[in-house]
């Protein structure tokens, strides 16, 4: 449920992909807002990732080809079914977190290959995973580095605001484990333009499994597995 409207997905029974759709409350008329099954003559384009604006008015969304765990993300007007202009590359395992007032959102992603034109270098082991800002109706060139761990290439990052839209949570986390390390950094305009000097590392060992799961203004009220397996 994001503002007026409820967002879910659908399969006939037979289709390839499931189908986003999206109404105003539970008695609005259902409208098609992504079906990946026409995206491809095989079937074989997917949805990965999708993020709605609190206010249901944006989607941010993912789509990964043939299986490959690159994503493309474009973003979507929900009213009129278009997509912007904004598309980002070269991103894997990775969600998007919506800026509060709809101006960007958060994603993860690795550098560009050296020759990204040739086949073979898409299939190459990836290092470095880092968080960046992407602002609408911009280029992806322009996108800032928001956290990065270059002390460890084998680090994934995930970020994600919390709901009151005052904190970017950032999670780090290595191969499958499910134990993490955990940064906030302030959505404020000097924090987002110095990210470096605001970051706040809260867990800096990945011990254990900590999931952020409210916050009260600065107070974070955090799940975690150390010492108690089922949290």
């Amino acid at each position: 449920h994001r503002g007026s409207r409820d967002f879910y997905t659908h399969n006939e029974g037979l289709q390839n992909q499931n189908v986003v759709f999206w109404q105003d409350g539970l008695e609005g008329e259902p409208h098609v807002l992504l079906d990946p099954n026409t995206m491809s003559a095989d079937g074989t384009v997917a949805l990965s990732s999708m993020a709605v604006t609190e206010d249901g008015t944006l989607a941010a969304y993912a789509l990964t080809d043939a299986g490959s765990d690159w994503l493309t993300w474009h973003v979507r007007e929900v009213a009129t079914g278009k997509d912007r202009a904004d598309v980002l590359r070269w991103s894997k395992f990775s969600s998007a977190a919506w800026l509060p007032d709809n101006s960007g959102f958060f994603y993860s992603r690795y550098d560009a290959p050296a020759d990204a034109a040739e086949p073979e270098s898409l299939k190459l082991t990836n290092y470095f995973h880092k968080l960046y800002l992407h602002t609408l109706g911009t280029p992806q060139s322009q996108d800032r580095l928001i956290f990065d761990r270059f002390d460890d290439q084998e680090i994934n990052l995930g970020g994600y605001v919390t709901q009151d839209g005052r904190y970017l949570l950032i999670y780090q986390s290595k191969g499958t484990s499910p134990n993490n390390e955990l940064a906030v950094l302030p959505l404020t305009s000097d924090a987002i333009a110095d990210p470096r000097s605001h970051v706040v590392r809260l867990v800096d060992h990945a011990d254990a499994q900590y999931t952020v799961i409210e916050n009260e203004g600065a107070l974070l009220w955090v799940t975690k597995t150390l010492d108690a397996r089922n949290g």
